[in-house]
């Protein structure tokens, strides 16, 4: 796949001297719209929902702390989860990943200006599930995203997802953390990187 001309620089511009991309990609824009299509049917069950709600709110005593509530589930389903395909689509258009010399990388182009960038050096590649289809398309998880909300922990997986041929760019990204262990070995295995929102 090749990147465009303003993500290709994007991503060079994130290089260290010497370092050298050995592969890059983006997620597959098709298969990420097809799998937020489960989120928009909820949305539009949800809104249908909430309408229904209201009518009933109105109906009885009118409250407007009742309809607060409703707005607000309402505008979540029509503004986030309906158009969650679209969404999916637009942020995969502007998403990279690569695998360089030295670490693994995520790039996202923000929609209002600049870049989100996310790296995992070759120490913390130790616990890489690949989950793929029987098209070769697939996700490679490299680490988990952990959110804690009410005593309930959620764990999002964060890798390159949705990528073509994901057997083959697991193997590049194993090879590139074995040759690089071997020459800059380390005392102790570091654990996978969490972030906490």
């Amino acid at each position: 796949m090749t990147l465009s001309y303003q993500l290709d620089n994007l991503l060079r511009n994130e290089l260290q001297p010497h370092e050298r991309i050995l592969w890059s990609g983006q997620p597959d824009s098709g298969r990420a719209f097809q799998k937020s299509i489960g989120l928009s049917i909820f949305g539009f069950i949800m809104t249908g929902g909430v309408g229904w709600g209201f009518n009933a709110v109105l109906k009885h005593d009118g409250s407007i702390m009742p309809l607060i509530i409703l707005g607000l589930f309402f505008v979540v389903g029509l503004f986030g989860l309906i158009p969650s395909p679209l969404w999916a689509w637009l942020d995969a258009h502007k998403t990279v990943y690569a695998i360089t010399s030295t670490r693994a990388i995520i790039l996202e182009q923000k929609t209002f200006g600049g870049v989100k960038v996310r790296f995992f050096a070759p120490h913390v590649l130790h616990e890489i599930t690949r989950n793929e289809s029987k098209n070769g398309y697939g996700d490679l998880t490299i680490t988990h995203d952990i959110t804690t909300s009410r005593n309930t922990t959620h764990k999002t997986p964060v890798g390159f997802m949705n990528i073509p041929d994901v057997r083959n760019v697991e193997q590049i990204l194993c090879k590139m953390r074995d040759e690089y262990l071997r020459a800059n070995p380390s005392p102790k295995i570091l654990k996978p990187l969490t972030f906490k929102i």
